[in-house]
């Protein structure tokens, strides 16, 4: 067995040789690299020279294209070389070659860049890959003038093949160089390996402990000055490591906070179509999982065949250096394309290039820009429109009409005359009702914060109970309060008792012969609201009319509704007025059973009721939010 100090030595040593013959390969092929550049660089400057020798003559023969002696010059200028060389025109088609083949077939030349560069008065030299040959070639483009005018290019190239035999006897002298010093250094680090063992087994210990990432704890450093140097490298480029670790994980973690923190959906997608990953937005929007979803597929990933769709065409159109949003049908308002995913969202889709450190494009970053809320608001707002016409348009076309039949003879009759003018009056009054309604709306949305003063709510709702006790006897119904706690709240009298009044009179018009008001306190997870109901016993109101029943100008019952005189807007009103106040109002109904609505405030001094705490109701409106509509000019 051979002793474990003869097998740490030879482990050393070959450790040793190892890292030296590493080193040595790597300058011999640096050493390489750089002659091998050196050689091509003295390669195309003798091409350069060849060029510029030969350009005056050649600008004459371009200038007359004279082809048979422009072909003759170059094929003995070329006989007992390797390069090529010719003559090209500035349409690109070539006057002379010196290759047999291009001579007997020209071709055009305008598809190499060296050739548009040179027609744009441009010297250029370089080496590429030749579709001809299918191998690089060495070049040089010059352009040709004559009287001050480009009359053509001269072209000079050489294939590396023809290279080969120079380039391998000096890649053999350098091998045979590289493998004597490997010998002598191999000789060298026999004898020195012993006294090295044990500081580098224990460097060796150290380096496994970095690339197992721990980076924090530093090699022990040895006497000797070569390792001494070697630990305190190794100690250094651990500690930058383990910096540049921790800079890398801080930026990932604050771009994916970004990510995470954006509204709009956020995927990128690689040029073979899989996931390389999404933020919550995009997942919550498509339905996904983020953990899930990386790395698979979009058709797997994404449920929607239209984004599909998207971002097959984004990855096929080779995207530039800016997003660029995709059109086509279904843009509405020169918004990008949008797409339905699902059965409610509407999302607007643009894309941008991902690139790697190259700058080559590897892929796509996906935006999705959840547009459902503000398409919704924009219906809304046409909508609005169209209704604030409609209604406006009803009573403004009576009262033309009255005044045209009076001014067509009814003013002769007292009887009609007065009866026209009283309708004339009625409609005038409604439409003033309206726009004072429409007026208070546009002052509610406008307003950022309300005047508010601490007051008993049992105040305003009597308030509004005797502004509506007129209207209760005119139409013999009965209007019942029931004051069940006090309570005090932060409000605005004006605006509270007109809400109020706006809920009584809809319970009165609608609602049958019986209206109960009543006032309750109630908690909701240790917080105390003040709570209004108003009651009526009518033919209630159907399911599907609950969720818009506080809009604007909606109507339950448009042909009643009117005959009662209402503007449309009350309800609307109402819900402003108490979302102004930190409150919510929804309604409770069923057909046949009447009607309840509730208005819930916060409350700022009661007495714990003695009823059960009560908690909101499942089916609370939680209806359109409409702070963002202009309000009427």
């Amino acid at each position: 067995m051979i002793p474990i100090r003869r097998r740490l030595l030879w482990r050393v040593f070959f450790s040793h040789f190892a890292l030296i013959a590493l080193g040595a390969i790597a300058v011999a092929l640096l050493g390489w690299s750089t002659f091998k550049g050196f050689y091509i660089e003295n390669q195309v400057a003798r091409l350069e020279n060849l060029v510029s020798t030969v350009q005056p003559y050649a600008s004459t023969v371009l200038a007359e294209e004279d082809q048979e002696t422009a072909q003759l010059y170059v094929s003995q200028m070329t006989a007992s070389q390797d390069w090529r060389v010719s003559l090209i025109r500035p349409d690109g088609m070539a006057l002379a070659d010196s290759d047999p083949d291009a001579a007997e077939q020209p071709h055009r030349f305008l598809d190499r860049p060296e050739i548009e560069a040179a027609l744009r008065g441009r010297a250029v030299s370089g080496h590429r890959l030749s579709n001809r040959y299918d191998e690089e070639i060495i070049f040089v483009a010059y352009p040709a003038t004559q009287d001050g005018r480009i009359v053509g290019v001269v072209h000079a190239s050489r294939r590396y093949s023809s290279l080969t035999g120079d380039l391998v006897a000096a890649r053999n002298r350098l091998m045979l160089g590289t493998g004597a010093v490997l010998l002598i250094v191999g000789a060298a680090a026999l004898t020195m390996s012993e006294r090295f063992i044990r500081p580098l087994e224990e460097m060796r210990r150290g380096a496994k402990r970095f690339g197992g990432g721990e980076l924090t704890r530093k090699l022990p450093v040895p006497h000797s000055y070569e390792l001494k140097s070697l630990a305190e490298t190794l100690n250094t480029m651990a500690e930058q490591l383990h910096n540049r670790i921790r800079e890398i994980t801080a930026e990932g973690n604050l771009r994916d906070a970004i990510l995470e923190s954006l509204q709009e959906g956020v995927l990128a997608v690689d040029a073979h179509e899989r996931l390389l990953g999404m933020n919550g937005a995009a997942a919550a929007m498509l339905r996904s999982n983020q953990a899930w979803a990386k790395g698979r597929l979009i058709q797997e990933a994404v449920r929607s065949t239209d984004l599909q769709r998207l971002i097959k065409r984004a990855l096929a159109t080779h995207p530039s250096a800016d997003a660029v949003p995709l059109h086509g049908g279904g843009a509405q308002g020169g918004i990008g394309h949008q797409i339905r995913i699902g059965e409610e969202t509407l999302v607007q889709v643009s894309w941008a290039p991902l690139r790697d450190t190259a700058g080559s494009v590897v892929g796509v970053v996906v935006i999705l820009a959840n547009v459902t809320r503000l398409m919704r608001l924009e219906n809304i707002r046409r909508e609005f429109v169209g209704n604030v016409s409609h209604e406006l348009r009803t009573p403004i076309a009576s009262v033309r009409g009255y005044a045209e039949t009076l001014l067509d003879g009814a003013l002769d009759d007292p009887e009609d005359a007065r009866r026209f003018t009283e309708r004339i009056l009625n409609q005038s009054e409604r439409l003033g009702e309206i726009i004072e309604d429409l007026l208070c709306l546009s002052g509610l949305e406008s307003q950022s914060q309300i005047e508010l003063a601490e007051r008993p709510l049992d105040d305003i709702v009597e308030s509004a109970v005797q502004s509506c006790q007129f209207m209760a006897q005119e139409r013999s119904a009965l209007l019942e309060t029931r004051y069940e706690a006090p309570v005090m709240v932060k409000l605005n009298g004006r605006l509270l008792e007109r809400a109020f009044s706006n809920l009584i009179e809809n319970g009165l018009k609608y609602g049958g012969k019986r209206v109960e008001v009543r006032t309750t306190v109630a908690e909701d997870r240790g917080t105390f609201w003040a709570e209004v109901h108003v009651r009526d016993f009518g033919p209630g109101i159907a399911r599907e009319h609950l969720p818009r029943i506080f809009e604007r100008f909606y109507r339950v019952d448009k042909a009643r509704s009117r005959d009662q005189g209402g503007t449309g807007l009350g309800l609307s009103i109402v819900k402003h007025v108490v979302n102004a106040h930190g409150g919510t109002v929804w309604v409770e109904s069923q057909l046949g059973h009447g009607a309840n609505f509730v208005c819930r405030l916060p409350a700022t001094g009661q007495s714990r009721p003695a009823s059960a705490v009560l908690d909101a109701p499942e089916c609370l409106v939680n209806d359109l939010d409409t702070a963002g509509l202009p309000g009427p000019s």
